[in-house]
C-alpha cells in the first residue's frame, strides 16, 4: 500500500510541474504507462510590444488546446511501472561555471 500511495504522489506531481518541464513530465509518464504526451513542447516566437509595436521580443508559447486536464490520475493498484530512464544528464562542472560567468 505505502508504494501505491507514493506512484500516485508521483504521478500527481508530475502533473503538477509538467507545464514548468515539459520533456521530463512526459518521460516520467511514459514510465507510469502514459502515452508521453502530458505537455506539448513549448516553442518560442518573437512578438512586437504591445505599447506601440516597435520593439519585439521572445515569448515562450506553444499549442495547449489539447492537454490533458490538471486533475488527479488515479494509478491502478497492480499496474506495472516500466523501468525508469536518465530524465536529466549531470552537467560538466566547467559548462556550470562557465554559464555562472557569463552571468556575472
Amino acid at each position: 500500500m505505502p508504494l501505491h500511495v507514493l506512484a500516485e504522489c508521483v504521478v500527481d506531481l508530475n502533473t503538477i510541474l509538467s507545464p514548468f518541464v515539459p520533456h521530463a513530465a512526459n518521460a516520467v509518464d511514459r514510465v507510469y504507462g502514459g502515452t508521453g504526451n502530458l505537455q506539448p513542447m513549448p516553442r518560442i516566437e518573437e512578438v512586437s510590444d504591445l505599447d506601440d509595436g516597435s520593439r519585439a521580443y521572445p515569448v515562450i508559447t506553444g499549442d495547449y488546446s489539447g492537454v490533458r486536464a490538471w486533475r488527479r490520475t488515479p494509478v491502478a493498484v497492480g499496474a506495472s511501472v516500466a523501468k525508469p530512464t536518465l530524465v536529466f544528464t549531470k552537467l560538466n562542472p566547467s559548462v556550470v561555471n562557465e554559464e555562472l560567468a557569463g552571468l556575472a
